[in-house]
Order: C-alpha cells, then structure tokens, then sequence
C-alpha cells in the first residue's frame, strides 16, 4: 500500500494532516491542531480502524519508529535497521552510525535459546525482557532507543509488542515473535529457527497473556489492531488484577453454600482502648447452610462502622484469606460508641453465577432503535455482542473505533436510524440452582451478626490531628477516602469546603463553563446545582423528556453548564442519536483552559457487559483526557466513582454492586497517575446511614458536590 501523509497549512490558524492512499482509493482529512507526531500517529490508527490493509499495521510501526526518534536524530544520524522476519514482518530496530558500525552490534540482537523459560523471558507485564551480557563495551551508551515489532494480521497472534530502556551497545535482547519464522537477518548474518526452541514456548506465553481479552473484544466487534502495545499490556494486568478466587469445585451444592446466618463476626482485640486513629480490625469465618467452615473464600463482603447520634460512618477495607476467614480494616476517625456492621453481598457460588451471566450473556440487557423514511418505520433490536443471526447495520464510531450494531431493518436502509432507546431484560438466565444463590432475605446483602458486642468505645487522641491541604488534582485517592460526622464528609486527602448556600455555589462557578458527562448517577449532580443555585436557568427544560443535554446558564454571572448523557450502551428512554455522543469525542472538542471544568462517570450501563468492553471505553475516554491536558494543562478533569446501591434479586443480575466493584476498581487504576480528581462516591455510599440506592438521597449527592467543588475552589488553609 502506497500511503501519502502529508500536513497542510497553517490555514485559518489550523493546521491539517492529509493522508492519502492511492491503491485502496480513500483519503481523510484531520485538524491535527498541532504538527506532532502524537497526533499523526493517532490519526493513522483511526483510519486504519476503519480502512483495514494487510500492511497497515506495519506502517504505524515504521512512522512510530521515526518519529520516537526526530528528538535524537538531531544530534545523531539515524539509521532504522530492518530485522526480517519473513512473510509481512520486519522488527525496526532505530540505532545511530556510530553503534551500526561497532562489531558488537552485529552480535546485539539475540534470539531466546531453548535454555530461556517463561519467566525468564518475560517480566512482570508479559512483556519481552531486555537481559544485558556482564560484559559490556566502553562506548557511550546511546539514549533511550525503542524496540518495536509488528506482524501482520494475516499471521495469528496479531499483537505489536516493545522493550523501552536504555540501551548500551553489547547489550542482548531477549525478544518473542509469534509469528511464522524462518530465518533471521541483520547485518548480514543468519540464524537458523531450529537452533532456537524457547520460541514454542514463549509464543504459548504470549497467547495465554494476550489472546484472551482480545478475543472477546473481536467477538464483540472491536477492530484490536489499532490497540497500542501499551494498552494491549494493561488490559492484560487489569484482568489478572479484577480475578476473583473461585471454589475448588464449579458445581457447589446449595447446602455447601454460604449462609451468612450461621456466621458472627468478632471484633479483634476488643477489650484495650481504642482512641481516634487506631485501626480496627474484625474476623470472620464463612459457614455454609449445613453448619460446616468454608474452606475457600471469594465471598463479596461490605464492613462500615457507624456512630447514629452523630451521624458519623466509614467504610472497611475486606481481606479475602481464601481459607474460609476474612478480615475487615476500619479507621477510627471520631471518639464515641462505634458500630460495625458487616453484611454478605453475595455468597462465592453466586458470584460465579455473576461471572458465568457476564461471559456467556452480555446481551441479557438489550436496546433497541427506531428507522424511519416517510411513512415507514421499524424497530430492531440493537446491542454490543450482537450475535450475527439476521445481517446487521454497523453503527462505529468512526473517532474512536467503539463498535455499536442493529439488527437491518427489512424495508429501510440503516442510514434510516433517528434514535436509541431501552428494549428490555432477557427473563430466563438461571441453570439448575443458580437461582438459590440470589434469595433477597436469605443471602443478598443479608447483614452479619456481632459474636458479642458490636462496638467498641473510641477515645479523643491524645496527638494533634494531621493538618489537610488544598484540594488539587493528581493525587491519589486514598482507601479509607473520608467518614462522615455531622452528616458531613470529611476527606482524608483534603480540607472540604462546605457550600451550604446559593450565593456559594454562584460565587464559585462564577465565570466557569462546566461539562458532565455519564450515566444518571452524575446527572444528579447538574440537577442538584441547577435548583440550588437560583441563577441557573435550564434552557431546554421541556415536560416528559428525562434524558436529553441540558444547558444551564448563569448569564449575571458568566456560569454555562451543560450534561450529555455517555454514549452506547445506555439504558435510558428514547433519545436521538445526535443526542447520545461518546464521552471522548465530546472532550475533544472542548478548548479548556482555568474556566473550564469536566466532570464525568461511566460505570453503571456496562454491569451487564464484559469487563474488556469497560477497559476499553476508558482508554479512549483517558486518551481524550491526555490530549485535552496537553493543549490545556489548567483544565479540572472530575471523575465520580461509582456507587452501591439497593439489590432486590432480579436486580442483581443487571447490576450488582460486585460488577460495580470490579469496574471501579478498574477506573481507579487506570487513572493513576494521570492529573485528574476523583469523587469517592463508593465509599460515600457504603459509610452513609441511609439506605442503599442506585440514585443517592440529597444529602448524600449535596456532599459528593461540596468535594466536587472544593477542586474548583479550594479552600487555602486546613
């Protein structure tokens, strides 16, 4: 394929990148903004998500093995040595002339031999190791130098792997193809595949490592070649992260199940004296219905302790031993009687259940739209995963590759598509006595009992308290986050501001322009603001619509607001399709800058879906979220957590606090690092008094704000 990638302009102030490709007879057109090789490397993985070649892929690799190294080329001549691999595969290996004519590097490059193992050959990440000789050359070692390899999606594994470090000449690189492989060259000399068997065995490494979330995402429509070496490897380590420990046998009898009746919880150490910044800890040991100790674990427990008279609570930290004990951490943060309250939110063979509904079922929530042209109109069902029995309409996301299909109308086209809207729930899930497990007064967030007291008496601290700073983004969110008292959250990572007037909450948005973005858990924030904050008026607020964007404006005080409801899948009433944007286009086209604030949550409608169609989503969501950073470093990016919420038993099988609590999890460790906030509304839901809810009571929501705006106007002293 003979691509042509040229930038054009600067003109009106923009400057585009045009790449052409003469063969295949398709050309795109982007405003790139800024000339980077960040932006044309992105842009090349769009268009090739939706103009598919066998030698795509391997362009990528050769423009991002020149561009990683424009910086060095400037004070070094830049060769790119080509490595072949056969059929379509080139390893491109950027050195300067200087190494390239040194006779260590012709013996640089080393092939594993049969000696090397699984572990030896690939770190902690799945990832090829560099492994390095003891001796080395006097030569200067050359700056970071980047490894990259590409084979063409025509032979199997597909995937684009790399080794970053820095690189000194003499060292030996322990690399993996899995691919088809012959011969090797470089430099002019030969090595023969069958002097080399670890490769058999680190290929089958790499595809237990990889193909598993991948593979379900292709099932469910995802094009994996535009993924990064990085993002492919994250999804790997988020998975192995989320596991969760299984009982020896997949067929557990109901009797052998946990019966949270049979089980008291003891408070450990109860009799000293506790005084505010203790910890707390509480033993358990899980008890099936016949009375007999649980050898296994992988129960999904809640623990939060509690004072009512002062209306004060914290969540617990569990500790699975999967041995059949569990241990729960609390904080002690307020002198008084404290409470602990444990419940079993579903026992570990119902867990299974969850897992099994979530692989082999993601369409169990089903969507549907209306195609309309004249006087005809049809309504097909629509989905993610969905299965290919009748010839579908492919709705992609052309920007960001998130895959969405219909059913094909039988009379119109699928260009007749005007909406998305909620279709209904599969009914009949249940296999044998999968059913038994989900029992509301029986074993769904059935409270657990105290073996003697319940509470514990907690003393004032002698020490001083920690002093808190500012709020301000970047920093990691702690576990325990905060605890109410007072009905008012108090955060372990930052001094709140209380906003318990209108004319606070307009003093603090004055002059900003505020963008949320989610499900309706966060469009509760916009409405809580809208009616608290008199100024702000809806300009779209038309009776019998529940889910559209609404705009707000302040105009007296220079406030704008406005929520867009996350794109597919979403489970809401009929909303047109222009309507329904995905979270990451929509960032990318906000300006940012110091009046400009994002909040946003995505969690809830992707319960019923595979964990890799959430990692997915976020990547694309953080992707958006790096570039809006980077053009404008001041912009506030607000992440809202997810929440618990009630579990009557069909409800659980949609949205169970457990699928929540894995993709929470999820959000927070791929946000790590990255400079944005986070609103623990997991915790702030868990700690609270009030009963569990998909939508939290006013006061809650009144406090997830209070932490919300205390990043947009922090408070200067603790």
């Amino acid at each position: 394929m003979r691509l042509h990638v040229n930038y054009v302009g600067p003109f009106l102030g923009t400057i585009f990148l045009l790449l052409l490709a003469t063969r295949f007879k398709w050309m795109h057109v982007y405003d790139v903004r800024s000339p980077t090789s960040a932006a044309a490397i992105d842009r090349l993985r769009q268009s090739f998500a939706v103009h598919q070649s066998p030698s795509s892929r391997k362009v990528v690799a050769i423009y991002e093995a020149i561009l990683l190294f424009n910086k060095y080329s400037k004070s070094h001549r830049v060769n790119l040595v080509s490595l072949n691999l056969g059929k379509s595969q080139h390893l491109y290996l950027p050195v300067d002339s200087k190494s390239l004519k040194s006779p260590q590097f012709r013996t640089n490059l080393r092939i594993p031999s049969k000696n090397c193992s699984n572990s030896d050959c690939l770190n902690d990440r799945g990832r090829p190791q560099v492994r390095t000789t003891g001796k080395r050359s006097k030569e200067k070692p050359d700056t970071a130098i980047k490894v990259l390899w590409q084979a063409s999606r025509s032979e199997g594994l597909g995937v684009a792997l790399e080794s970053e470090r820095q690189w000194k000449v003499g060292d030996k690189v322990l690399w993996a193809f899995g691919a088809k492989l012959n011969k090797y060259a470089i430099s002019g000399s030969e090595l023969n595949r069958k002097r080399y068997q670890g490769l058999k065995s680190i290929k089958k490494q790499i595809k237990k490592e990889w193909t598993p979330w991948t593979q379900r995402l292709l099932r469910c429509g995802y094009q994996i070649h535009s993924f990064t070496p990085e993002e492919r490897s994250e999804g790997t380590i988020l998975m192995k992260m989320i596991e969760w420990p299984k009982p020896p046998n997949p067929a557990v009898p109901f009797q052998k199940s946990s019966d949270p009746a049979h089980v008291r919880f003891v408070i450990l150490n109860s009799t000293k004296t506790f005084y505010v910044g203790d910890q707390l800890q509480v033993m358990l040991q899980m008890i099936d219905f016949e009375g007999h100790p649980k050898q296994y674990g992988g129960d999904y427990l809640q623990g939060w302790i509690h004072t009512p008279d002062l209306k004060a609570g914290s969540a617990g930290t569990v500790v699975d031993n999967q041995n059949g004990f569990y241990y729960i951490n609390f904080n002690l943060s307020w002198p008084g009687k404290v409470e602990v309250s444990v419940s079993l939110v579903h026992p570990s063979e119902g867990i299974q259940v969850l897992e099994r509904l979530r692989k082999e079922q993601p369409n169990r929530v089903y969507f549907q739209s209306a195609f309309e042209h004249g006087d005809t109109s049809e309504i097909t069902v629509c989905n993610l995963c969905l299965p290919q029995t009748e010839s579908l309409c492919n709705f992609t996301d052309l920007r960001t590759g998130e895959p969405w299909f219909c059913y094909k109308p039988k009379k119109l086209p699928c260009s007749a598509r005007i909406n998305h809207a909620m279709g209904g729930y599969e009914q009949i899930l249940f296999i044998g006595e999968e059913g038994l497990y989900f029992q509301r007064k029986l074993n769904i967030k059935k409270p657990i009992m105290p073996s003697g007291p319940g509470y514990v008496i907690v003393k004032p601290s002698p020490r001083a308290g920690k002093r808190l700073k500012k709020c301000v983004p970047g920093k990691p969110l702690l576990s325990p986050s905060g605890f109410y008292y007072q009905d008012q959250w108090m955060s372990t990572n930052c001094n709140i501001r209380r906003f318990d007037t209108p004319a606070s909450v307009t003093g603090c948005l004055s002059g900003k322009n505020v963008y949320i973005f989610g499900d309706s858990t966060i469009r509760q924030w916009f409405g809580y603001l809208t009616e608290f904050a008199p100024g702000l008026r809806k300009l779209n607020d038309v009776k019998n619509i529940v889910i559209r964007p609404y705009f707000s404006v302040d105009v007296a005080n220079n406030i704008s607001m406005e929520y867009y409801a996350h794109g597919t899948p979403i489970r809401i009433s009929p909303i047109l399709n222009q309507d329904l944007p995905f979270i990451a286009n929509k960032l990318d086209e906000i300006k940012g800058g110091k009046s400009t604030i994002i909040a946003l949550t995505i969690w809830c409608h992707f319960n019923t879906f595979p964990v890799e169609t959430y990692i997915r989503r976020l990547q694309n969501i953080r992707r958006s979220i790096l570039r809006l950073l980077d053009r404008s470093p001041d912009t506030l990016v607000v992440i809202k957590a997810a929440n618990v919420q009630a579990l009557p038993q069909d409800f659980s099988l949609y949205n169970s606090d457990w699928y929540s609590y894995q993709l929470d999890l999820v959000m927070r460790k791929m946000f790590e690092g990255v400079n944005v906030t986070f609103v623990d509304a997991w915790e702030m839901t868990i700690a609270h008094y009030l009963p569990h809810n998909i939508h939290p009571e006013p006061v809650i929501i009144k406090n997830e704000v209070d932490v919300f705006l205390s990043y947009v106007c922090p408070l200067q002293k603790g």
